[in-house]
């Protein structure tokens, strides 16, 4: 398994870090412990209002697009309501509102 991939801009190659969050250190110790190796794997104990920039974040979601708890409520706090009325309105469009999991 790999979690690095290169990719080229303007000729400088460029590294992709897969990070993983959590606020709690149990946590982020046992992420550590099952990532310690891989390379570009970088633990972040906090919140995700307070990450540094980044490029994507990936939640686990759910068949609906509910996101009003947890890590998917932080999102929407930071992001806008608007990108659940998004979310849902995809899956109502491509799956009849149940997006197979």
């Amino acid at each position: 398994m790999t979690v690095t991939a290169g990719n080229t801009i303007l000729g400088v190659m460029q590294t992709l870090e897969l990070w993983l969050i959590h606020p709690h250190q149990d946590a982020c110790a046992a992420f550590a412990r099952r990532f310690e190796s891989l390379p570009y794997v970088v633990i972040h104990r906090e919140r995700y209002e307070d990450l540094p920039p980044h490029d994507c974040f990936v939640t686990a979601g759910n068949a609906y697009g509910i996101m009003s708890t947890g890590i998917d409520a932080a999102v929407i706090r930071v992001m806008g309501r608007s990108v659940m009325h998004t979310v849902q309105s995809r899956i109502v469009d491509e799956y009849l509102g149940e997006q197979t999991l």
